[in-house]
């Protein structure tokens, strides 16, 4: 009967270890999830440099969470391979941080991320047709980027004239983004707004609901 019980005692002791190991000394990884909104297009007006932005949930599987060095996004279409290095981020009305580190906890944290290309690729011009995009994470303690998400998307043949760019949304039903034109007057600096650009997007689609019906 002592013996029963011991064994016992030592699978208990075992299964809180293992739980133990699981929630507090695992490293983990990061994820993310797929962007509902991105846009594509300069960082400013006529002569500023190409950017993607986008909002995403990021997470880590870990409990004890993961620190996030750096990230940047790849862009990859009909053998053009562009990366987007400058990282920033920031939350609704909060100023653009540069990303230098970023904490994300297994709750998940959501922000706008913004990638534009580095100076000497000023003159990148977003190809016509299927592109995907690729995000990178670089993990503190990590020697080579993670990939956290990958998504595809079909540019026009032609973006906007200069100084506007393209909107795409996530539609859920067809599982595919849908684009909208979008002119984008002003840098998406510290004063910039998403909440006014989401505004802006449901302005345009009521504008097309509006006309459909008449």
């Amino acid at each position: 009967m002592s013996e029963v019980i011991t064994l016992g005692i030592s699978l208990a002791s075992l299964l809180i270890s293992a739980c133990l190991w699981w929630a507090c000394v695992r490293k983990g990884t990061v994820k993310m999830t797929r962007p509902t909104m991105v846009f594509l297009g300069p960082d400013g007006g006529m002569e500023a440099l190409p950017k993607i932005f986008l909002r995403t949930l990021l997470f880590s599987t870990a409990q004890r969470g993961c620190v996030i060095e750096n990230m940047f996004l790849r862009l990859s279409c009909s053998g053009i391979v562009q990366t987007f290095s400058y990282w920033a981020y920031a939350e609704h009305h909060e100023k653009l941080s540069r990303g230098s580190g970023l904490f994300v906890g297994p709750q998940g944290s959501t922000y706008n991320h913004h990638f534009v290309v580095p100076k000497m690729a000023a003159a990148f011009e977003f190809p016509g047709g299927p592109v995907q995009i690729e995000v990178f994470a670089q993990l503190l303690g990590q020697t080579n980027p993670i990939r956290i998400q990958a998504f595809s998307l079909v540019i026009p043949d032609k973006l906007p004239g200069r100084g506007a760019g393209l909107m795409f949304d996530w539609n859920p039903e067809t599982r595919t983004y849908d684009s909208d034109e979008h002119a984008r007057p002003r840098q998406m600096n510290e004063d910039f707004n998403p909440m006014e650009f989401l505004a802006a997007f449901a302005e345009s689609e009521a504008r097309k609901l509006k006309a459909e019906a008449i």
